[in-house]
Protein backbone atom coordinates (compact mmCIF):
# COMPACT_ATOMS: atom_id res chain seq x y z
CA UNK A 1 0.00 0.00 0.00
CA UNK A 2 2.75 2.34 0.96
CA UNK A 3 4.85 1.39 -2.62
CA UNK A 4 1.34 2.66 -4.18
CA UNK A 5 1.22 5.87 -2.70
CA UNK A 6 4.27 6.80 -3.32
CA UNK A 7 4.16 6.27 -6.85
CA UNK A 8 0.73 8.00 -6.62
CA UNK A 9 3.04 11.10 -4.81
CA UNK A 10 5.62 10.78 -7.78
CA UNK A 11 3.34 10.76 -10.98
CA UNK A 12 1.61 13.67 -9.24
CA UNK A 13 4.93 15.53 -8.70
CA UNK A 14 6.07 14.87 -12.45
CA UNK A 15 2.65 16.16 -13.81
CA UNK A 16 2.58 19.32 -11.55
CA UNK A 17 6.36 19.81 -13.07
CA UNK A 18 5.59 19.51 -17.03
CA UNK A 19 2.12 21.96 -16.17
CA UNK A 20 4.90 24.35 -14.61
CA UNK A 21 7.07 23.67 -17.73
CA UNK A 22 4.53 24.21 -20.24
CA UNK A 23 3.26 27.13 -17.82
CA UNK A 24 6.95 29.05 -17.62
CA UNK A 25 7.12 28.23 -22.36
CA UNK A 26 3.69 29.70 -22.32
CA UNK A 27 4.44 32.84 -20.62
CA UNK A 28 7.74 33.33 -22.18
CA UNK A 29 6.25 32.80 -25.65
CA UNK A 30 3.94 35.18 -24.93
CA UNK A 31 6.59 37.91 -23.56
CA UNK A 32 8.38 37.04 -27.15
CA UNK A 33 6.02 37.39 -29.70
CA UNK A 34 4.57 40.79 -27.12
CA UNK A 35 7.81 42.16 -27.71
CA UNK A 36 7.93 41.40 -31.45
CA UNK A 37 4.28 42.95 -32.34
CA UNK A 38 5.18 45.66 -29.63
CA UNK A 39 8.28 46.53 -31.50
CA UNK A 40 6.98 45.63 -35.14
CA UNK A 41 4.17 48.38 -34.57
CA UNK A 42 6.93 50.87 -33.20
CA UNK A 43 8.80 50.38 -36.13
CA UNK A 44 5.22 51.15 -38.21
CA UNK A 45 4.42 54.05 -36.07
CA UNK A 46 8.33 55.24 -36.68
CA UNK A 47 7.67 54.42 -40.55
CA UNK A 48 4.80 56.17 -41.00
CA UNK A 49 5.86 59.66 -39.26
CA UNK A 50 8.84 59.56 -41.52
CA UNK A 51 6.71 59.25 -44.71
CA UNK A 52 4.88 62.13 -43.20
CA UNK A 53 7.61 64.16 -42.47
CA UNK A 54 9.03 63.74 -45.75
CA UNK A 55 5.84 64.18 -47.93
CA UNK A 56 5.70 67.44 -45.90
CA UNK A 57 9.02 68.59 -47.09
CA UNK A 58 8.29 67.90 -50.88
CA UNK A 59 5.27 69.89 -50.57
CA UNK A 60 6.88 73.21 -49.25
CA UNK A 61 9.60 73.36 -51.70
CA UNK A 62 10.15 76.84 -52.71
CA UNK A 63 9.34 76.76 -56.70
CA UNK A 64 5.99 74.41 -55.84
CA UNK A 65 3.15 76.16 -54.30
CA UNK A 66 2.74 75.26 -50.78
CA UNK A 67 0.15 72.77 -49.85
CA UNK A 68 -1.50 73.29 -45.89
CA UNK A 69 -4.62 73.37 -44.32
CA UNK A 70 -7.63 75.14 -42.83
CA UNK A 71 -9.78 72.21 -41.46
CA UNK A 72 -9.91 68.97 -41.17
CA UNK A 73 -11.57 68.67 -44.39
CA UNK A 74 -10.24 71.76 -46.78
CA UNK A 75 -7.04 72.18 -48.02
CA UNK A 76 -5.34 75.28 -49.86
CA UNK A 77 -2.86 75.85 -52.05
CA UNK A 78 -0.68 78.85 -51.54
CA UNK A 79 2.75 80.52 -53.64
CA UNK A 80 5.48 82.70 -52.48
CA UNK A 81 4.98 86.05 -53.05
CA UNK A 82 1.58 85.72 -54.53
CA UNK A 83 -1.43 86.66 -52.85
CA UNK A 84 -3.76 83.80 -54.67
CA UNK A 85 -5.08 81.16 -52.13
CA UNK A 86 -6.79 77.78 -53.67
CA UNK A 87 -9.15 75.97 -51.57
CA UNK A 88 -10.00 72.35 -52.35
CA UNK A 89 -14.03 73.33 -52.10
CA UNK A 90 -16.49 74.66 -54.17
CA UNK A 91 -18.24 77.90 -53.73
CA UNK A 92 -15.37 79.59 -53.64
CA UNK A 93 -13.29 82.15 -56.37
CA UNK A 94 -10.02 79.67 -57.02
CA UNK A 95 -10.51 76.51 -56.36
CA UNK A 96 -8.65 72.96 -57.09
CA UNK A 97 -9.16 69.48 -56.33
CA UNK A 98 -5.97 66.34 -56.01
CA UNK A 99 -2.90 66.48 -56.91
CA UNK A 100 -1.71 66.60 -60.92
CA UNK A 101 1.30 67.77 -62.60
CA UNK A 102 -0.06 71.36 -62.75
CA UNK A 103 0.14 71.63 -58.72
CA UNK A 104 3.51 69.93 -58.43
CA UNK A 105 5.91 70.31 -61.05
CA UNK A 106 5.16 72.70 -63.97
CA UNK A 107 7.73 75.20 -64.06
CA UNK A 108 10.22 72.48 -63.06
CA UNK A 109 8.74 70.34 -66.04
CA UNK A 110 9.07 73.43 -68.19
CA UNK A 111 12.61 74.50 -67.17
CA UNK A 112 14.07 71.14 -66.84
CA UNK A 113 17.32 71.78 -67.57
CA UNK A 114 18.11 68.94 -69.98
CA UNK A 115 15.02 68.36 -71.71
CA UNK A 116 13.48 72.34 -71.46
CA UNK A 117 10.10 72.29 -72.65
CA UNK A 118 10.00 75.93 -72.90
CA UNK A 119 12.52 76.38 -75.28
CA UNK A 120 11.31 73.81 -77.71
CA UNK A 121 7.78 75.24 -77.18
CA UNK A 122 9.19 79.16 -77.89
CA UNK A 123 10.61 77.44 -81.18
CA UNK A 124 7.39 76.10 -82.41
CA UNK A 125 5.45 78.80 -81.29
CA UNK A 126 7.79 81.33 -83.37
CA UNK A 127 6.64 79.02 -86.40
CA UNK A 128 2.94 78.59 -85.86
CA UNK A 129 0.54 79.16 -89.03
CA UNK A 130 -0.88 82.18 -87.90
CA UNK A 131 1.39 84.51 -85.89
CA UNK A 132 -1.42 86.82 -84.63
CA UNK A 133 -4.16 84.23 -84.24
CA UNK A 134 -7.11 86.94 -83.34
CA UNK A 135 -9.84 84.58 -82.50
CA UNK A 136 -7.52 81.82 -81.16
CA UNK A 137 -5.21 80.49 -78.38
CA UNK A 138 -1.63 82.58 -78.08
CA UNK A 139 1.28 82.34 -75.98
CA UNK A 140 -0.39 81.39 -72.27
CA UNK A 141 -3.05 79.00 -73.72
CA UNK A 142 -0.78 77.36 -76.37
CA UNK A 143 1.82 76.75 -73.88
CA UNK A 144 -0.99 75.10 -71.28
CA UNK A 145 -2.28 72.49 -74.16
CA UNK A 146 1.73 71.98 -75.64
CA UNK A 147 2.63 71.24 -72.01
CA UNK A 148 -0.57 68.58 -71.00
CA UNK A 149 -0.80 67.30 -74.18
CA UNK A 150 3.34 66.11 -73.85
CA UNK A 151 2.91 65.73 -70.13
CA UNK A 152 0.04 62.87 -71.03
CA UNK A 153 1.03 61.33 -74.45
CA UNK A 154 -2.70 60.22 -74.88
CA UNK A 155 -3.40 57.91 -77.76
CA UNK A 156 -6.31 60.10 -78.71
CA UNK A 157 -7.01 63.84 -78.38
CA UNK A 158 -10.82 65.33 -79.39
CA UNK A 159 -10.52 69.18 -80.20
CA UNK A 160 -14.10 70.85 -80.24
CA UNK A 161 -13.76 74.30 -81.80
CA UNK A 162 -10.93 74.40 -84.16
CA UNK A 163 -11.39 77.82 -86.23
CA UNK A 164 -7.71 78.16 -88.02
CA UNK A 165 -6.24 74.86 -86.89
CA UNK A 166 -3.88 76.38 -84.98
CA UNK A 167 -4.51 74.14 -81.73
CA UNK A 168 -3.86 71.13 -83.49
CA UNK A 169 -0.34 72.24 -85.04
CA UNK A 170 0.59 72.68 -81.27
CA UNK A 171 -1.50 69.40 -80.41
CA UNK A 172 0.44 67.66 -83.38
CA UNK A 173 4.00 68.91 -82.39
CA UNK A 174 3.34 68.18 -78.47
CA UNK A 175 2.58 64.24 -79.29
CA UNK A 176 3.06 63.29 -83.37
CA UNK A 177 1.55 59.76 -82.22
CA UNK A 178 -1.59 60.80 -81.36
CA UNK A 179 -5.02 60.19 -83.19
CA UNK A 180 -6.68 63.44 -83.60
CA UNK A 181 -10.28 64.36 -84.03
CA UNK A 182 -11.18 67.51 -84.65
CA UNK A 183 -14.56 69.01 -85.00
CA UNK A 184 -15.92 72.79 -85.81
CA UNK A 185 -19.27 73.88 -87.41
CA UNK A 186 -17.27 76.18 -89.38
CA UNK A 187 -16.00 75.18 -92.63
CA UNK A 188 -13.15 77.97 -92.95
CA UNK A 189 -11.98 80.16 -90.05
CA UNK A 190 -13.37 83.24 -88.58
CA UNK A 191 -11.97 86.43 -87.86
CA UNK A 192 -10.29 87.16 -91.24
CA UNK A 193 -7.86 84.12 -90.23
CA UNK A 194 -7.54 83.17 -94.18
CA UNK A 195 -6.88 79.14 -94.51
CA UNK A 196 -7.12 77.02 -92.01
CA UNK A 197 -4.09 74.52 -90.77
CA UNK A 198 -4.50 71.09 -91.62
CA UNK A 199 -2.47 68.48 -90.59
CA UNK A 200 -1.55 66.24 -93.27
CA UNK A 201 -1.08 63.08 -91.23
CA UNK A 202 -2.96 60.53 -91.67
CA UNK A 203 -3.83 60.36 -88.00
CA UNK A 204 -6.27 63.61 -87.89
CA UNK A 205 -10.09 63.13 -88.59
CA UNK A 206 -11.96 66.44 -89.39
CA UNK A 207 -15.70 66.92 -88.92
CA UNK A 208 -16.23 70.31 -89.95
CA UNK A 209 -18.47 72.83 -92.07
CA UNK A 210 -21.16 70.33 -94.03
CA UNK A 211 -20.02 66.62 -91.68
CA UNK A 212 -19.73 68.71 -88.73
CA UNK A 213 -20.60 66.60 -85.41
CA UNK A 214 -21.02 68.24 -82.28
CA UNK A 215 -19.13 66.72 -78.93
CA UNK A 216 -22.53 65.84 -77.64
CA UNK A 217 -23.00 63.80 -80.53
CA UNK A 218 -19.50 62.04 -81.35
CA UNK A 219 -19.08 58.63 -80.45
CA UNK A 220 -15.50 58.83 -79.26
CA UNK A 221 -15.33 54.82 -78.13
CA UNK A 222 -14.97 53.73 -82.10
CA UNK A 223 -12.30 55.83 -82.13
CA UNK A 224 -10.20 53.90 -79.83
CA UNK A 225 -11.79 50.95 -78.86
CA UNK A 226 -9.38 48.87 -80.14
CA UNK A 227 -6.45 50.71 -78.33
CA UNK A 228 -5.45 48.25 -75.43
CA UNK A 229 -4.86 50.89 -72.86
CA UNK A 230 -6.89 54.15 -74.45
CA UNK A 231 -5.64 57.86 -72.54
CA UNK A 232 -8.24 60.60 -74.02
CA UNK A 233 -8.10 64.20 -74.17
CA UNK A 234 -10.64 66.43 -74.98
CA UNK A 235 -9.96 69.85 -75.37
CA UNK A 236 -12.83 72.16 -75.67
CA UNK A 237 -12.85 75.74 -77.23
CA UNK A 238 -16.00 75.85 -78.21
CA UNK A 239 -18.36 78.35 -76.64
CA UNK A 240 -20.88 76.28 -75.03
CA UNK A 241 -22.14 75.24 -71.78
CA UNK A 242 -19.10 73.20 -70.64
CA UNK A 243 -20.95 71.61 -68.17
CA UNK A 244 -23.48 70.02 -69.30
CA UNK A 245 -20.99 67.98 -71.41
CA UNK A 246 -19.62 66.33 -68.58
CA UNK A 247 -21.80 63.58 -67.95
CA UNK A 248 -21.42 62.72 -72.02
CA UNK A 249 -17.98 62.50 -71.53
CA UNK A 250 -17.89 60.65 -68.79
CA UNK A 251 -20.03 58.09 -70.73
CA UNK A 252 -17.39 57.81 -73.37
CA UNK A 253 -14.73 56.87 -71.00
CA UNK A 254 -12.65 60.27 -71.49
CA UNK A 255 -10.17 60.80 -68.59
CA UNK A 256 -8.40 64.38 -69.41
CA UNK A 257 -10.71 67.22 -70.33
CA UNK A 258 -8.81 71.14 -71.05
CA UNK A 259 -11.33 73.77 -71.06
CA UNK A 260 -9.80 76.86 -73.03
CA UNK A 261 -11.84 79.80 -72.48
CA UNK A 262 -12.75 79.16 -68.43
CA UNK A 263 -14.19 82.81 -67.72
CA UNK A 264 -14.88 84.12 -64.46
CA UNK A 265 -18.23 84.96 -63.43
CA UNK A 266 -19.37 87.82 -65.21
CA UNK A 267 -17.34 87.73 -67.69
CA UNK A 268 -17.88 85.65 -71.45
CA UNK A 269 -18.60 86.47 -75.19
CA UNK A 270 -21.47 84.62 -75.42
CA UNK A 271 -24.54 83.69 -72.96
CA UNK A 272 -22.94 79.82 -72.54
CA UNK A 273 -19.45 81.53 -71.71
CA UNK A 274 -21.18 83.60 -68.67
CA UNK A 275 -22.98 80.58 -66.80
CA UNK A 276 -21.03 77.15 -68.00
CA UNK A 277 -17.42 77.59 -67.36
CA UNK A 278 -16.14 75.25 -64.17
CA UNK A 279 -14.57 78.27 -62.78
CA UNK A 280 -18.11 80.01 -62.47
CA UNK A 281 -19.87 76.83 -60.87
CA UNK A 282 -17.11 76.47 -58.39
CA UNK A 283 -17.56 80.08 -57.43
CA UNK A 284 -21.39 80.41 -57.15
CA UNK A 285 -22.38 80.87 -53.15
CA UNK A 286 -26.11 80.80 -54.19
CA UNK A 287 -28.83 79.97 -56.30
CA UNK A 288 -29.20 77.08 -58.45
CA UNK A 289 -25.73 76.78 -60.02
CA UNK A 290 -24.15 76.07 -56.71
CA UNK A 291 -25.47 72.29 -56.94
CA UNK A 292 -23.95 72.10 -60.16
CA UNK A 293 -20.64 73.31 -58.78
CA UNK A 294 -20.72 70.68 -56.34
CA UNK A 295 -22.06 68.13 -58.53
CA UNK A 296 -18.98 68.91 -60.89
CA UNK A 297 -16.34 69.06 -58.30
CA UNK A 298 -17.17 65.63 -56.81
CA UNK A 299 -17.22 64.27 -60.21
CA UNK A 300 -13.50 65.33 -61.04
CA UNK A 301 -10.77 63.19 -59.30
CA UNK A 302 -9.09 66.85 -60.10
CA UNK A 303 -8.69 70.25 -61.50
CA UNK A 304 -6.14 72.65 -61.74
CA UNK A 305 -5.96 76.45 -63.76
CA UNK A 306 -2.78 76.30 -65.82
CA UNK A 307 -0.30 79.52 -64.59
CA UNK A 308 0.22 82.10 -66.74
CA UNK A 309 4.16 82.70 -68.42
CA UNK A 310 4.50 86.10 -67.00
CA UNK A 311 2.24 88.19 -64.21
CA UNK A 312 0.10 91.05 -65.32
CA UNK A 313 2.34 93.65 -63.51
CA UNK A 314 4.84 93.16 -66.62
CA UNK A 315 2.02 95.11 -68.63
CA UNK A 316 2.60 98.26 -66.58
CA UNK A 317 3.75 100.43 -69.35
CA UNK A 318 0.81 99.20 -71.86
CA UNK A 319 -2.37 101.29 -72.45
CA UNK A 320 -4.63 98.85 -73.54
CA UNK A 321 -8.15 99.10 -71.30
CA UNK A 322 -9.69 96.26 -69.35
CA UNK A 323 -11.99 94.14 -71.76
CA UNK A 324 -15.83 93.31 -70.44
CA UNK A 325 -15.79 90.37 -72.00
CA UNK A 326 -12.33 89.33 -69.81
CA UNK A 327 -10.00 86.84 -71.30
CA UNK A 328 -6.86 89.50 -70.81
CA UNK A 329 -4.91 90.28 -67.81
CA UNK A 330 -4.04 93.96 -67.08
CA UNK A 331 -1.18 95.47 -65.07
CA UNK A 332 -4.06 96.43 -62.36
CA UNK A 333 -5.29 92.89 -61.62
CA UNK A 334 -5.33 92.05 -58.28
CA UNK A 335 -4.45 88.45 -58.80
CA UNK A 336 -6.36 86.59 -55.99
CA UNK A 337 -8.24 83.89 -58.36
CA UNK A 338 -5.03 82.85 -60.90
CA UNK A 339 -2.04 81.02 -60.08
CA UNK A 340 1.43 82.49 -59.77
CA UNK A 341 2.99 82.51 -63.00
CA UNK A 342 5.65 80.07 -64.61
CA UNK A 343 8.07 82.63 -64.37
CA UNK A 344 8.60 85.82 -62.11
CA UNK A 345 10.60 88.10 -64.22
CA UNK A 346 9.34 91.08 -62.02
CA UNK A 347 11.38 89.63 -58.91
CA UNK A 348 13.86 86.96 -60.34
CA UNK A 349 16.74 88.31 -62.19
CA UNK A 350 17.26 84.65 -64.16
CA UNK A 351 13.52 84.86 -65.21
CA UNK A 352 13.86 88.05 -66.32
CA UNK A 353 16.87 86.98 -68.95
CA UNK A 354 14.27 83.79 -69.59
CA UNK A 355 11.72 86.25 -70.43
CA UNK A 356 13.62 88.92 -72.52
CA UNK A 357 15.02 86.03 -74.52
CA UNK A 358 11.48 84.38 -75.26
CA UNK A 359 10.56 88.32 -76.43
CA UNK A 360 13.74 88.13 -78.75
CA UNK A 361 12.95 84.97 -80.44
CA UNK A 362 9.61 86.00 -80.90
CA UNK A 363 9.84 89.59 -82.16
CA UNK A 364 7.83 91.47 -79.11
CA UNK A 365 8.74 93.94 -76.83
CA UNK A 366 9.09 93.23 -73.09
CA UNK A 367 7.22 96.29 -71.97
CA UNK A 368 4.28 95.45 -74.15
CA UNK A 369 3.86 98.67 -75.36
CA UNK A 370 2.16 97.65 -78.34
CA UNK A 371 -0.86 96.24 -78.66
CA UNK A 372 0.34 92.91 -80.46
CA UNK A 373 2.49 92.18 -77.70
CA UNK A 374 0.03 92.95 -75.23
CA UNK A 375 -2.27 90.38 -76.96
CA UNK A 376 0.44 87.92 -77.07
CA UNK A 377 1.36 87.71 -73.55
CA UNK A 378 -1.97 88.59 -71.56
CA UNK A 379 -4.39 86.59 -72.91
CA UNK A 380 -5.34 84.55 -70.19
CA UNK A 381 -8.37 82.53 -69.33
CA UNK A 382 -7.73 80.95 -66.37
CA UNK A 383 -7.84 77.70 -69.00
CA UNK A 384 -8.04 74.19 -67.29
CA UNK A 385 -7.24 70.96 -66.74
CA UNK A 386 -9.37 68.39 -65.65
CA UNK A 387 -9.38 64.64 -64.82
CA UNK A 388 -12.56 63.31 -64.65
CA UNK A 389 -13.89 60.48 -62.78
CA UNK A 390 -13.64 56.70 -64.11
CA UNK A 391 -16.59 54.37 -64.32
CA UNK A 392 -16.01 50.74 -63.68
CA UNK A 393 -17.36 47.52 -62.91
CA UNK A 394 -21.27 46.63 -63.98
CA UNK A 395 -22.10 50.34 -64.65
CA UNK A 396 -19.48 50.69 -66.72
CA UNK A 397 -20.16 47.50 -68.83
CA UNK A 398 -23.85 48.57 -68.59
CA UNK A 399 -22.60 51.11 -70.93
CA UNK A 400 -19.75 49.80 -72.95
CA UNK A 401 -17.03 51.98 -71.68
CA UNK A 402 -13.53 51.16 -72.15
CA UNK A 403 -11.77 51.96 -68.87
CA UNK A 404 -7.83 52.00 -68.14
CA UNK A 405 -6.61 49.41 -65.56
CA UNK A 406 -6.09 50.58 -61.62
Amino acid sequence: MQKLLRQKKKRGNKKTAICLCFFTLSYSFAIFFSGYYTSKILCQEESVKKAVEKKQNTVTVQDRPALSSISSNVRTLSWPNWPAVAKEAPQNPFVFKGDNFIHKDVRKILLEPREHWLKEFIKIYKNRPDPVNMCGIRINHALALYTTVRKIQPSLVVESGINAGVSTYFIRKAWPYTKIISTDPEPKPICEQGERWIDKSNLTTYYTGDNFIDLSQLDIRKHYREQKNPKILVFIDDHQHLVKRIPRLVQQGVKYVIVEDNYRQGEGSTTNDRIGTPKQMFSHTRGAFVKDGHWLFQNVDSYAEFPPLIPPIMAKASNEPRKADGGFMVASDKNTDIPAPILRPDLDPEDMKIYEEICNILGLDKTMLDRDSYLQFMNYNQIAFMELITLRGPIARELDIVTPPQ
